[in-house]
C-alpha cells in the first residue's frame, strides 16, 4: 500500500498523522448513524465565540489523558496506531481546541491533500472505530462549532457571567441538578445554545418557530428541487426553532447553500410576511450561537432589560419545577388508581370463579343422579334379558343398552374439562388461586354440550344480489342455530332473498318512508334452526316495536324434556338527546317496551341485534365524555332486567380493531348481544372475519352456554346440515330423464323381493306398521338413488355456493397466480418460482415493457403486482355481480314461462322452507314442562287426536210423547 502523495509545494500541516491509506470512492448515500441514537440538542443560551469559520468536517475526541499540555495528543496518536493495526486509517490532522490549559479533548480533521472535496463518510468511519476501541472510555463526536468544546462549557447566570471549561460531562449534569450556593444566593448554571451535530456537512436553518411543521414543509421543497432522494435525515431541534438536514452528498449541499445564500424564498414558508434564518452549515450556525429568527432577534441589551431577563429566567425555572412536582404527584395518583383497578379485577375474577364452581358443582350432582338412573335402567334391562325374551325384544333391549352406554359418563371428556378448569385457574391472581384451588380440584364434569350459536348483521338494505349471496354464504358456512338480519329497508317481506335452507324464518317488515311509498326503513328478519322449536311472540301491541323487533319463544331440548328461552332480535332507534314523550319511536319508549318483553319471559332470555349504543369510551373512536340519552336508556334496561351485555364482559374491546360499525366519522361497537343472568352460565362474542359488501356493519357471532332449571344439559346438535328428521322430497325428473322412473320402479321391486314383503298380510295394527315403515324406507332410498336431490341438500357442510363461469374461473386462476408471485417477491424467491411456473416470465416481461415505456415514473415490481391484484379483484367482483343478475333474470323468466305453459303458480310466490311438525309440545299439566323427544311427541300427538276423534256416548233423552195414551195404545 502506497502513502498518499503530498506535493512539495504544499506545506505539511502541523499535527499531521501520516498513515498508509488509499482513498475509497465516495458513497452514494451518507452512512448516517441510527436515528434512535441521535443525541438531543439542549436549548440553552448563547455564548460569544471568536475565530474564523470552517466547514465543520472535524471530530472531537474527549476523555483523553490531560496530565500535561501534550498528553491528550499523545494519547490520541496511540489510539490511531492501535486502530491502524487492524484496518486502514486515513491521514488526519490533530490539533487542540484551546492553546491554554491541559484539556482532555482534541480535534481531528482529514488532511487537505487527501481529497479535494470534504469526505464526512471517512471521518464517520473513524468516529466509529475510536468509539468501538475503548467501549466508552474515550468518546468521539462531531465538532459542534469553532472554539472550545461546547458540551463541556457551563455559564453561571447573572449580571456578571463567568465561563467554566469542565473536563467531564458528568460534572455539568451535577452542577445543573445541584447549582452552587454562594453568599446567600443560588446561581443557576446553563449550557451553551447549540445543536449537537450527528454528521459532517449538516445544514441548519434557524428561526423556524413561527412555522407549523417546518420539517415536512422544507423536506417537500427540497425534494421538489433536488430529487426525491435528496434528504437523508432531517429533524427540528431547539424547541422547534431550528431545522437541520443532511443531504445526499457534498455537491448537493454546496449547491443548496449557493442557491439560497441570500435566504429562502417566500414560497418555502407559504407566507410572504414570515422570514426564517439563512441556511448555513451547522458548524457555522453553532459558531455564531444559533441565531434566532431575524424578525424576533432585535432585542435591547440595556442593563434594565438584562435584569428583567434574569428575573424572567428565575420565574420560568420555578414554574418548571412546580410543573414537575405536579406531574410527579399525578403519576403517583395514577399508579395508585391502577393498583386499585387491578385489585378490583382480581376480586371480580375470584367471584366469577366461585360462581362458576358452584354452577359446575350443581351440574355434577345432577349428572350423578342421571348416572344412577341410567345404571338402574341397565340393571333392569339385563334382568329382562335373563328372562328369555323374544328375538325382537332382545334386539330392542340391546339397542337401548347401547344408547344407555353411549350416553353415560366419558372419562376423556372428564379429563379434558378438568384440564380446561386448571388452565382457567392459572389465569386468576395468586390470592384468588390460593382460595379456590382446593375447591376447583373437587369439580368433576362428565358431560359436554354445544353452546347456542348466534350470528347477527345489519345489512343496510337487502336488495343487492351480491349482498344477499354473501349473507347466504355466511349462513351456509357457519351454520348457526340462530341468525338475525337488521335494517332490511323494505316495507314488504324480503326473507326470500336470503337462501337459508334448514331454518324457520320470522320477519317484521319495515315501515314506509315519508314521500316514498316504494321504499322503507328498519325491518328485522330472524332465522331459527328447524332443529329447535320456535313460536312467534306477538309484538303488535306496541307501535314502538313495529319494524324493529322480532321475538320468538324457543324450547331448548334436554334429555328429559326441555325449557323455554325467549329470543329477541332488535334494531334499536338512534335518537341522541330525545326523551320519553309522545314520539312512539324514541329510544326511551323502545327500551321500556323491550324491558317488559324480557321481564315477562318464563325463564331465560337473550337479545341480539343493532342496539345503536356504546357503553365504554373504548368502544367508539369519536371522543365524547357525555352520556347520550340512548346510553342512559340502555343502561336502565340492563339494570331493570338484571341483564349482562356480552361486549361489556370482554376486557379487550377496542373500536380500532373490534369494531362493528364504521363510516366517515369513525368506528364503534353498536351491534351487541345481551342475555339474562338466569339460565346462562357463560357467553362469548366476537366479530366475524367475513366480508359483506354494500354495508357499513360487520357481522358478529355470540355463543351462550345454557343451564336448565333442573340442572340438566341442553342438547344442541354440533352440526345443523341435514339435521332435520323430515324427509326431503326429490326433484321431478326433466323431460329427457323419464328413464329414471323405470330404474326407480325396478329398484323398488328388487328391494321388496329381497325383504320378502310380498308374503306379509295386514291383519292388525302391528303388521300394518311393519309393512308401512318397510315400504317407506324402500321407496325413499330408491328415490334418493335415481332422482335428483335439492341443491341445498347435496352441499357439503360449511361450504358456500360459489358463483362460477368460464370468465370467473380464469380470473380466479390469475388471482391465485398473482398471490403466489407476490408472496415469492416478498420472500425473495422469484427465481425458484420461475423454474416451477413458466407463467412468471409473462409478468416479468410485462413489467419490463412498462419500465421501458414510462422510465423513472414506472412503479417497482411489488407495487405493480399489488395494483394488478387489486384491479383483478375489482373485475372479479363486477363479473360475479353480472353473473348473479343474469341468473336471477333467467330464473324469473323460466318461472313465468313455466306458469304460462300450465305449471303451478306457486313458484311465483316466495318459497319458505317449512320445518314440518312441531319439535316440542307443552305438558298438559305444567306449562313450563315440554316434550321434546320424538317418542314423547308421537305419544302425546297420538293421544290428543285419539281423544279428539273418539266417539262420545250421548246420554239418553227422555221422549215424553212415547208415554201419551195414543202411543201407548198403538204400542200395545
Amino acid at each position: 500500500m502506497n502513502h498518499p502523495s503530498v506535493s512539495s509545494a504544499t506545506p505539511i500541516p502541523p499535527g499531521l498523522h501520516r498513515t498508509n491509506y488509499q482513498l475509497p470512492p465516495a458513497p452514494q448515500y451518507p452512512p448516517l448513524p441510527s436515528s434512535a441514537n441521535l443525541p438531543s440538542s439542549p436549548p440553552i443560551e448563547d455564548v460569544n465565540l471568536e475565530g474564523s469559520s470552517a466547514t465543520g468536517m472535524e471530530l472531537t475526541v474527549v476523555s483523553l489523558d490531560h496530565t500535561s499540555p501534550t498528553s491528550a495528543k499523545t494519547h490520541l496518536e496511540r489510539l490511531l496506531r492501535q486502530i491502524q493495526q487492524q484496518k486502514d486509517v486515513p491521514d488526519v490532522i490533530i490539533h487542540k481546541g484551546d492553546v491554554s490549559g491541559n484539556l482532555d479533548y482534541m480535534h481531528v480533521s482529514l488532511c487537505p491533500t487527501l481529497s479535494p472535496v470534504p469526505r464526512p463518510n471517512i471521518l464517520q468511519q473513524l468516529l466509529s472505530d475510536i468509539n468501538d476501541l475503548h467501549q466508552g472510555a474515550v468518546h468521539t463526536k462531531w465538532r459542534a462549532g469553532w472554539g472550545a468544546d461546547k458540551n463541556q462549557i457551563s455559564n453561571l447566570g447573572g449580571r456578571l457571567r463567568i465561563s467554566f471549561d469542565l473536563l467531564h460531562s458528568e460534572d455539568i449534569d451535577t452542577m445543573l441538578t445541584a447549582p452552587p450556593y454562594v453568599n446567600h444566593h443560588t446561581y443557576h448554571p446553563t449550557r451553551p445554545h447549540f445543536v449537537e451535530p450527528t454528521y459532517g456537512g449538516k445544514i441548519a436553518i434557524g428561526g423556524c418557530e413561527v412555522l407549523q411543521n417546518p420539517q415536512a414543509q422544507f423536506n417537500m421543497e427540497l425534494r421538489k428541487k433536488y430529487g426525491q432522494d435528496v434528504v437523508c435525515f432531517s429533524c427540528v431541534t431547539l424547541e422547534g426553532s431550528t431545522y437541520t438536514v443532511v443531504l445526499r452528498d457534498w455537491q448537493t449541499t454546496n449547491q443548496f447553500l449557493e442557491d439560497f445564500g441570500e435566504g429562502l424564498p417566500s414560497s418555502w414558508t407559504r407566507f410572504r410576511n414570515i422570514t426564517v434564518g439563512v441556511p448555513d452549515l451547522l458548524y457555522l450556525f453553532n459558531s455564531v450561537g444559533a441565531p434566532a429568527n431575524p424578525l424576533r432577534g432585535a432585542t435591547s441589551s440595556s442593563p434594565q432589560v438584562s435584569h428583567l431577563q434574569v428575573q424572567v429566567d428565575e420565574l420560568r425555572r420555578q414554574g418548571a419545577e412546580t410543573v414537575g412536582t405536579v406531574n410527579q404527584v399525578l403519576a403517583k395518583t395514577w399508579r395508585a388508581v391502577d393498583k386499585q383497578n387491578e385489585a378490583a379485577q382480581q376480586m371480580m375474577a375470584s367471584i366469577c370463579a366461585v360462581s362458576t364452581s358452584a354452577a359446575l358443582s350443581s351440574r355434577y350432582a345432577s349428572l350423578e343422579s342421571t348416572g344412577g338412573h341410567l345404571e338402574e335402567c341397565m340393571i333392569r334391562y339385563w334382568e329382562t334379558l335373563k328372562g328369555k325374551p323374544s328375538t325382537a325384544q332382545r334386539v330392542r333391549i340391546k339397542s337401548l343398552l347401547a344408547e344407555t352406554e353411549s350416553s353415560g359418563p366419558s372419562n376423556d371428556v372428564d379429563h379434558m374439562e378438568q384440564e380446561s378448569l386448571l388452565a382457567f385457574a392459572l389465569h386468576i391472581s395468586s390470592n384468588a388461586f390460593v382460595i379456590l384451588f382446593s375447591l376447583l380440584l373437587l369439580i368433576m364434569v362428565v358431560h359436554a354440550f354445544h353452546p347456542l350459536h348466534f350470528v347477527s348483521l345489519n345489512t343496510n338494505g337487502l336488495e343487492d344480489l351480491m349482498k344477499c349471496n354473501a349473507i347466504s354464504s355466511m349462513i351456509q358456512q357457519h351454520r348457526p342455530h340462530i341468525w338475525v338480519i337488521n335494517e332490511t329497508k323494505s316495507p314488504t317481506p324480503v326473507v326470500s332473498h336470503v337462501c337459508a335452507h334448514g331454518y324457520n324464518t320470522f320477519e317484521n317488515p319495515g315501515m314506509h318512508t315519508a314521500g316514498s311509498p316504494a321504499h322503507g326503513k328498519w325491518g328485522v328478519i330472524l332465522g331459527v334452526s328447524n332443529t329447535i322449536h320456535a313460536q312467534h311472540v306477538d309484538t303488535s301491541f306496541d307501535s314502538s316495536l313495529t319494524g324493529r323487533v322480532v321475538a320468538v319463544e324457543l324450547v331448548i331440548p334436554t334429555a328429559h324434556g326441555g325449557f323455554p328461552h325467549r329470543l329477541i332480535s332488535v334494531y334499536a332507534p338512534w335518537d341522541p338527546g330525545m326523551t320519553a314523550g309522545p314520539d312512539p319511536h324514541s329510544s326511551s319508549v323502545f327500551w321500556t317496551s323491550i324491558t317488559q318483553l324480557c321481564q315477562h319471559s318464563p325463564y331465560s332470555w337473550s337479545l341480539i341485534g343493532d342496539c345503536n349504543v356504546t357503553l365504554n369510551i373504548s368502544e367508539t373512536s369519536s371522543w365524547s365524555t357525555s352520556l347520550s340519552q340512548a346510553q342512559l336508556q340502555y343502561r336502565t334496561f340492563l339494570h331493570d332486567c338484571h341483564a349482562v351485555d356480552i361486549w361489556d364482559t370482554q376486557n379487550d374491546v377496542d373500536a380500532a380493531f373490534t369494531y362493528t360499525f364504521h363510516n366517515h366519522i369513525g368506528q364503534s361497537v353498536i351491534d351487541r348481544a345481551v342475555h339474562s343472568t338466569v339460565g346462562v352460565q357463560s357467553s362469548e362474542i366476537e366479530v366475524l372475519d367475513f366480508f359483506i359488501g354494500s354495508t357499513d356493519h360487520r357481522p358478529i357471532r355470540a355463543l351462550l352456554s345454557m343451564s336448565t332449571p333442573d340442572g340438566q344439559s341442553p342438547l344442541f346438535p354440533s352440526s345443523l346440515m341435514n339435521s332435520s328428521n323430515q324427509r326431503v322430497q326429490p326433484l321431478y325428473p326433466k323431460c329427457h330423464e323419464h328413464a329414471h322412473f323405470i330404474a326407480f320402479a325396478n329398484e323398488v321391486d328388487h328391494q321388496v323381493l329381497l325383504c320378502g314383503l310380498s308374503g306379509i298380510t295386514v291383519a292388525d295394527d302391528s303388521s300394518f306398521d311393519v309393512l308401512y315403515h318397510a315400504l317407506t324406507d324402500i321407496i325413499c332410498n330408491a328415490a334418493s338413488l335415481h332422482f335428483e336431490q335439492p341443491q341445498w341438500m347435496t352441499q357439503k357442510e360449511g361450504s358456500a355456493q360459489k358463483i362460477v363461469n368460464p370468465t370467473i374461473r380464469i380470473l380466479v386462476c390469475e388471482g391465485h397466480r398473482l398471490g403466489r408471485l407476490i408472496a415469492a417477491t416478498r420472500g425473495h424467491s422469484i427465481s425458484e418460482l420461475a423454474t416451477k411456473a413458466p407463467w412468471v416470465v409473462d409478468y416479468l416481461n410485462a413489467h419490463a415493457n412498462i419500465l421501458i415505456a414510462q422510465g423513472d415514473c414506472a412503479p417497482q415490481f411489488l407495487p405493480y403486482l399489488l395494483t394488478l391484484h387489486r384491479t383483478l379483484a375489482q373485475i372479479h367482483y363486477a363479473k360475479e355481480r353480472i353473473e348473479l343478475h343474469s341468473r336471477a333474470q333467467q330464473s324469473a323468466q323460466g318461472h313465468i314461462r313455466a306458469v304460462l305453459l300450465g305449471s303451478s303458480a306457486k313458484r311465483l310466490y316466495p318459497w319458505i322452507y317449512n320445518g314440518g311438525p312441531p319439535l316440542a309440545l307443552v305438558h298438559p299439566e305444567d306449562r313450563l314442562k315440554f316434550f321434546t323427544t320424538p317418542k314423547d311427541i308421537h305419544r302425546e300427538t297420538q293421544a290428543y287426536f285419539t281423544n279428539f276423534f273418539t266417539r262420545q256416548e250421548h246420554p239418553g233423552v227422555q221422549k215424553t210423547w212415547m208415554e201419551t195414551p195414543s202411543v201407548v195404545a198403538i204400542k200395545s
